[in-house]
């Protein structure tokens, strides 16, 4: 791990730490090793091909986001 990005993250756990307290700190660290976990394990499994390229899923997810917006709006407009 570089030197930066680990002054980054004792940085970022610090504020956590002080401004939203130890419990809220405590559920970010599985979460944080979670995410990490997951940028490791990635280009491992696209290598294999258990999970597709990460440039496809913007694009299907923006898709579903556009059908999503659009039924959501039309909900709303015939509510108020």
């Amino acid at each position: 791990m570089e030197k930066g990005t680990f002054i980054l993250i004792l940085i970022v756990a610090y504020l956590i730490y002080h401004f939203l307290g130890f419990k809220i700190f405590l559920i970010c660290v599985p979460i944080g090793v979670f995410i990490f976990l997951c940028c490791f394990f990635y280009p491992i499994f696209r290598d294999e091909g258990w999970v597709g390229d990460y440039e496809k899923w913007f694009k299907k997810v923006w898709k579903k986001y556009l059908i999503w917006e659009t039924k959501f709006f039309k909900w709303i407009d015939e509510i108020f």
